[in-house]
């Protein structure tokens, strides 16, 4: 598997044609969950619920008024909606989602976001079993099922990107932020319990900016993900993949 298919196309493929939404590339049934600033966020200033964009039903939602992650209007990269984590105590979770072990069912996340501050163990999103954390000597990101795998340090602090994390329980996991993919490590398969949170369940979570983030139960073709890209690009900028 080649994980640079993605790669970003000219700037003329970049037109009032490109996909307009991450549903207008993949397919009904390949999503499983998707969540996106720009809909289904309600609460006012601080979110209390963010809904699924997908089929499941599996909204995100904080009963605690002091637990909740503020709604950012313009955020994001290209004045784009943000949901801003404090990396203190605010979390959204869903308790119904379950995510398969990779090696029986693909779990593929897509995201674009930025690290407001880094610390080590903090967690960007996770499920029971299934994580995407901060981890290393240095400011980096991981993949996590079973064991750490693919250590990626492609995402700057404070810089929004695009985020491809690829679990199968084989060398053909990866990790790629912006331009850098890291892959060839295993994160394992295990399935976990119910539950699905961003970032984290409870306080500890990492201190992190959401403008979108979507979960597919396959890997993308290769032009599929060229159309994420063009997609990324057109809607953020070209900066969140380079």
């Amino acid at each position: 598997m080649s994980c640079d298919c993605g790669t970003l196309k000219p700037t003329s493929l970049l037109s009032p044609l490109a996909p307009q939404s991450v549903p207008a590339i993949m397919a009904a049934d390949e999503i499983v969950a998707g969540w996106d600033a720009a809909l289904g966020v309600s609460g006012g200033a601080t979110v209390a619920q963010w809904n699924d964009l997908g089929s499941g039903g599996f909204n995100l939602t904080q009963a605690v008024a002091g637990e909740r992650p503020t709604f950012n209007a313009a955020g994001g990269p290209n004045g784009n909606p943000s949901v801003l984590f404090d990396g203190v105590d605010d979390n959204l979770t869903n308790t119904v989602l379950d995510l398969p072990a990779p090696a029986a069912t693909r779990v593929f996340f897509w995201s674009v976001l930025r690290q407001v501050t880094w610390t080590n163990g903090r967690s960007l999103f996770q499920s029971t079993e299934i994580f995407v954390f901060q981890d290393g000597l240095t400011p980096a990101v991981t993949q996590y099922n079973t064991a750490s795998a693919n250590n990626n340090a492609g995402l700057s602090l404070n810089s929004y990107g695009r985020l491809e994390a690829y679990f199968s329980d084989s060398v053909a996991d990866y990790l790629k932020l912006k331009a850098t993919t890291v892959t060839g490590s295993s994160a394992g398969s295990l399935a976990g319990a119910a539950g699905f949170a961003i970032p984290t369940f409870g306080a500890g979570g990492g201190h992190v900016e959401v403008c979108e983030l979507w979960i597919f139960n396959v890997l993308p073709s290769p032009a599929q993900l060229a159309q994420l890209d063009i997609y990324a690009a057109t809607r953020y900028g070209a900066t969140v993949l380079t």
